[in-house]
């Protein structure tokens, strides 16, 4: 199965992302253990499954892709995980075009020279689209139900205080959602921060704790998570917002 996100440029200067799927369902010559994205991207793209289009196709400018290549046998959730997890493994000093590979997911992303500052957005927006599509039109051809692929709100985190310093726990529903998202990574039960280690974050790092928490509770960087949920952190006595990520 070889999956596409392009966003292009139209000659009257609109913009969009358009999606494409191919199926390579009865072939026998690639090696889906391993499969190179290039190959399959210019040689072998295999049969058309859906289109979703935002910009008509029509000499369009590409401004940007997101190429990926999994075997059709592979349930519609797991590649969405795959791909989560992928972002996570990219190489992030590289020349663009850049491909790699995470478990038997291979990867291509290109970004045009006018746009590489904002090359992460334009990755994890990209990846949003993507996924949203495996979680629709793959589902459909798989004959499986469609998936929900971003929680109703942001990741929720609970903000203990005691004597010694505050504990950060993670709810039970967004700690479910990451664990069958990214079910490679391990994630703790809680973190504790004493009064005086608060006080030389703030002092000596100067950048928010808040942040810092979310990232060690869900082992994701927050640029990277909240374009696809955010988080919030709560009073569990109040339920008032202590903190809220740009996410959501």
């Amino acid at each position: 199965m070889y999956l596409g996100a392009q966003r292009v440029r139209s000659t009257g200067g609109e913009e969009g992302v358009n999606i494409f799927g191919y199926s390579h369902r009865g072939s026998t010559d690639i090696d889906w253990r391993a499969p190179d994205i290039h190959r399959i991207a210019d040689r072998t793209p295999g049969r058309l499954m859906f289109t979703i289009t935002q910009v008509a196709a029509a000499g369009n400018a590409v401004l940007s892709y997101l190429d990926v290549a999994v075997a059709d046998d592979v349930p519609a959730r797991t590649v969405v995980q795959l791909l989560n997890a992928a972002m996570l493994a990219r190489p992030r000093e590289a020349p663009r075009p850049v491909a790699w590979s995470y478990g038997p997911m291979a990867l291509g992303f290109y970004v045009t020279p006018s746009r590489r500052e904002r090359a992460d957005t334009e990755l994890s927006e990209l990846k949003a689209e993507l996924a949203l599509a495996v979680a629709t039109a793959v589902t459909q051809q798989q004959a499986t139900a469609p998936l929900q692929i971003r929680p109703p709100g942001p990741l929720r985190i609970f903000r203990h205080r005691g004597a010694a310093g505050e504990r950060y726990v993670l709810d039970s529903d967004s700690r479910t959602f990451l664990q069958q998202t990214f079910p490679a990574i391990p994630l703790p039960a809680s973190m504790t921060v004493t009064h005086e280690n608060k006080a030389a974050f703030t002092q000596f790092v100067g950048a928010s704790l808040e942040a810092e928490v979310v990232q060690v509770l869900t082992r994701i960087p927050l640029a990277q998570l909240d374009p696809l949920a955010g988080a919030v952190i709560l009073d569990p006595n109040s339920g008032g917002e202590v903190w809220r990520s740009a996410g959501r």
